[in-house]
């Protein structure tokens, strides 16, 4: 009986040359689409090489849609790793897509020699990718790398450090938070914790950032 072309195309995909191939293929594509510009070229190529991956080893009885579906929950994971940053999802969502690739192979030992060749070599690329262009790819979409500078208009929250010490009065009730005048200036403040009535003098006792903590001036004992 001669084989039929599904029977060819398993045969070729699982031999261990092949193997190789296909996730090297695979993870270098992906990386290029998240590292370098490509119009999605590098993504298109990664993913279709995962799927020959998976259909020949499907045809030759080796992988199941278990398999198929570890390596799309990993590949999920690893996006929602992008958006919700932690390490946890991405370390589940790097397991899943090994796990998934490695249990379909033929051979388990085979599947992790292949998976750890590709994954050096794609370890490479990237590292060439972002030296000589950067993050210019999908990664660049989702990660902020704008910066607001002074020349621009841009300016931190005024720091008051030099309030420490100085008195002024509650110019409305603090209760906490309220408005002080402090050399004819009015500032947000907020008191120690207690009560301050409208009028009543006020020494300011400690700053962070734009947060003035201010106490009644016959309160001497409180501390930060």
């Amino acid at each position: 009986m001669e084989p039929t072309i599904t029977e060819t195309i398993a045969s070729i995909v699982t031999h261990p040359y092949m193997l190789s191939l296909l996730f090297t293929l695979g993870l270098v594509g992906l990386t290029i689409e998240f590292f370098a510009p490509g119009r999605g070229v590098g993504g298109v190529i990664g993913l279709l090489a995962f799927a020959l991956y998976f259909y020949g080893h499907l045809v030759a009885g080796y992988a199941s849609l278990m398999h198929i579906g570890l390596f799309l929950l990993g590949l999920l994971l690893l996006m929602l790793e992008l958006v919700l940053p932690g390490g946890i999802v991405g370390g589940l969502g790097f397991v899943s897509l090994v796990g998934g690739l490695v249990l379909a192979a033929a051979d388990t030992s085979q599947g992790l020699l292949s998976l750890g060749v590709a994954i050096a070599i794609s370890a490479v690329v990237a590292y060439v990718l972002y030296r000589y262009f950067g993050m210019r790819g999908v990664w660049h979409k989702l990660v902020l790398t704008d910066q607001q500078h002074n020349e621009d208009g841009f300016v931190a929250v005024p720091n008051h450090r030099e309030l420490i010490g100085k008195t002024g009065v509650a110019l409305t009730p603090l209760r906490p938070a309220g408005v002080v005048q402090m050399n004819e200036k009015r500032i947000d403040a907020v008191s120690v914790g207690n009560y301050i009535t409208q009028g009543t003098p006020v020494t300011v006792v400690q700053v962070e950032g734009a947060r003035v903590v201010v106490q009644e001036q016959q309160d001497a004992d409180w501390k930060e």
